[in-house]
């Protein structure tokens, strides 16, 4: 069965209405929801899966997110269903399959097409980092929450972000409401989170015995204190932790190296500064986002930003012989300024630490 959703879902009307139409229509039968580690992939899912439950003879979910190995998953979905055999119990049946946190078993999406091949009228609805990458795949991307552009708590109130953020709050804080007093440090909390949802209730749970101004100054610290919550949504880092444990070692490196660029890394700028420790390039494919921690960047342009709570979270200290030292960074550097020309505005370096500082706004 699909888990019941116990909270309200704020500022995803239209991203609702746009997956609720895709799973509604029986031409569509594979629908991925994709996004950053914490977006709300899975408030997402089940929230249309519950509503669209009356168009199906049976809703069933499944959370992928304990297993390590794809050849798992047929086994784990034969359990939950409580059958030795997935395809024939579904059959020909109208049913809508949830399948939750995909990304960590994607090799499982062959697994997928032979469900989808064998069940005619089976839908399913997968949330995933990235796409499975099958025939017939419909991709719903999930950004962030919209963030305030102004401190005016009229204007604040109508905010995505903002709501979610305070929703959250009252559940735990009755009698909090937003006011001209806090609206600019509610205001700066939501752009420092970037709108994502999970760090936005972390720090409602925080504004339960704290202001926000104080949890604006706390914001790389924040962790929730709910019993229910998966162990990788307890906190900022382990979100962060959990969205690149399947990295390789150099995929490890290259997410390292791409924390020294605070303003977005450029597939150029980034290849350049291993090529000055050791005069090797890396290769076109290796820094794909979708390899190195794509939980933690999004597309700006022809370059990546990395999200403000991303930058917050501790990396393993680096090997300073690696292709990311600070003395390649620094003269990487120093050979952008003197050799670009005025007008252009080269990525922005910061030497790599043992910590990922939030972006200043």
């Amino acid at each position: 069965m699909l888990p019941a959703p116990v909270s309200s879902i704020v500022g995803r009307s239209d991203d609702l209405a746009a997956v609720l139409r895709l799973v509604r229509d029986p031409a569509v039968r594979l629908v991925t929801i994709t996004g950053t580690g914490g977006v709300g992939k899975t408030r997402l899912a089940l929230e249309a899966g519950w509503q669209a439950a009356s168009r199906y003879e049976a809703v069933h979910g499944l959370d992928l997110s304990a297993l390590r190995e794809p050849d798992d998953v047929p086994q784990a979905l034969a359990e939950s269903l409580r059958t030795p055999d997935p395809a024939t119990t579904i059959g020909d049946g109208r049913w809508l399959l949830v399948l939750d946190s995909f990304d960590h078993v994607a090799a499982a999406a062959t697994h997928v097409a032979a469900l989808l091949a064998g069940c005619p009228r089976l839908t399913v609805l997968a949330t995933s980092r990235s796409p499975l990458r099958l025939r017939g795949e419909h991709l719903w991307p999930l950004a962030p929450l919209s963030t305030p552009d102004s401190d005016d708590p009229e204007v604040l109130a109508g905010n995505a972000a903002v709501e979610l953020l305070v929703q959250r709050t009252v559940a735990v804080r009755p009698g909090f409401a937003l006011t001209g007093d806090n609206a600019a440090a509610v205001a700066a909390l939501c752009r420092r989170l970037d709108g994502l949802p999970l760090a936005l209730e972390l720090a409602a749970a925080r504004l339960r015995t704290q202001a926000p101004s104080q949890v604006l100054a706390q914001v790389r610290d924040l962790h929730g204190d709910t019993v229910d919550l998966p162990d990788r949504h307890l906190s900022l880092r382990r979100t962060v932790e959990w969205s690149t444990r399947g990295l390789t070692d150099p995929d490890r490196r290259l997410f390292g190296l791409l924390g020294a660029f605070a303003g977005g890394a450029d597939p150029v700028d980034v290849e350049a500064v291993p090529g000055r420790l050791r005069r090797r390039r890396w290769p076109r494919t290796a820094w794909s986002p979708s390899r190195t921690g794509s939980a933690c960047w999004t597309p700006s342009g022809r370059s990546w930003k990395p999200s403000s709570p991303a930058r917050m979270i501790e990396t393993s200290t680096p090997d300073t012989s690696s292709a990311w030292s600070a003395t390649a960074i620094r003269g990487w550097a120093r050979s952008r300024t003197t050799s670009a020309p005025p007008s252009s505005t080269p990525s922005t370096p910061r030497p790599p630490c043992c910590t990922w500082r939030p972006c200043a706004r």
